[in-house]
């Protein structure tokens, strides 16, 4: 009796651990969908703003106030068309 008390407690873990890994597991592939939109969207805007640059002849400044890019975007934006040129 004993035993099968302990069995089904060790059951009852192993699903509950099991669970726990699958949620776990789509946490972290959903954080990594995110990631990759993030990333995607980051490489476009910075290669419009490249492409507004060079077709209106216009320097950074004025190509992120023209394409109405979020602020908090400036930075990060510049330093990495910085260093590709």
């Amino acid at each position: 009796m004993l035993f099968k008390t302990e069995q089904k407690e060790v059951t009852e873990m192993c699903e509950l651990m099991e669970k726990e890994r699958l949620a776990g597991w789509e946490e972290g592939r959903e954080e990594g969908r995110e990631e990759g939109r993030e990333q995607g969207w980051e490489q476009a805007e910075l290669m419009l703003l490249k492409k507004y640059m060079k077709k209106h002849r216009v320097n950074y400044d004025e190509a992120f106030d023209a394409l109405d890019i979020a602020e908090e975007r400036y930075g990060v934006y510049l330093e990495k068309i910085e260093q590709k040129e």
